[in-house]
């Protein structure tokens, strides 16, 4: 297969052959991968043209995809201009906290009044696969596994949308730093602990304690984005 032309898409997985029916769903998981990972940085064209010859499809599923990025935060497009992949400045990503802190606190007050023992079962599971986990980047995929199932029971549909689309825009930070420094890519060894201190919480029915431990999470992860894009700032 030849490569792609357009050097920015050297690393973006291609669609499998099997894959042609459903190709904007693939072409939408493929470049948000690449985005997240920070293979494709801020600022990074995508022209249309460039993604159907990488992906072999015509451009309707490309258009396609692009406009779900888009929705979710991670490119921007101008009415026949180019697509970019979105940068956010710091002020911007704090906000992005802010609102993260709220949508969080207001799933997980609403998760504790419907939890019922199979959801907590789910969660006790998950904590399980987490403290035997050693890899980082498969740890945070399994941490992000278990807030979802923590959040379930709200039945907020839109704030779980709304919540992890936001978080979408915040963790490709804390990948170039992983990227940058992959000495550092560990499980965190206290955050365990703290999913079981939260998941005892919500077992017991204290709202208070359990916002009260999200809102010091959320504020650990804005305190780490800052160092990053700091540190990316000062080269």
């Amino acid at each position: 297969m030849a490569a792609s032309r357009d050097p920015a898409l050297q690393r973006v997985r291609r669609l499998s052959d099997g894959a042609r029916r459903t190709a904007t769903d693939h072409i939408v998981e493929s470049l948000r991968e690449s985005i997240l990972a920070g293979e494709l940085h801020d600022g990074t064209e995508l022209n249309q043209v460039a993604l159907a010859e990488h992906f072999k499809v015509s451009r309707v599923p490309v258009r396609e995809a692009l406009r779900q990025l888009q929705a979710e935060g991670l490119v921007s497009s101008e009415a026949h201009k180019r697509t970019i992949v979105n940068s956010m400045t710091l002020a911007q990503l704090m906000e992005v906290f802010d609102i993260r802190l709220w949508l969080e606190q207001y799933m997980l007050g609403r998760s504790i009044e419907q939890m019922d023992a199979t959801d907590l079962d789910r969660c006790d599971a998950l904590l399980e696969q987490l403290a035997a986990e050693t890899d980082g980047h498969a740890w945070s995929e399994l941490n992000a596994e278990f807030h979802r199932a923590l959040f379930a029971p709200s039945g907020c549909t839109v704030a779980t949308q709304l919540a992890e689309q936001l978080a979408a825009r915040t963790v490709r930070y804390l990948y170039l730093m992983d990227a940058a420094h992959p000495d550092r890519v560990q499980p965190p060894a206290w955050a365990v602990d703290d999913n079981r201190r939260l998941l005892e919480f919500v077992r017991a029915g204290d709202t208070p304690a359990a916002l009260e431990l999200v809102a010091e999470h959320v504020e650990a992860t804005r305190v780490r984005v800052r160092e990053v894009v700091e540190a990316f700032a000062a080269g």
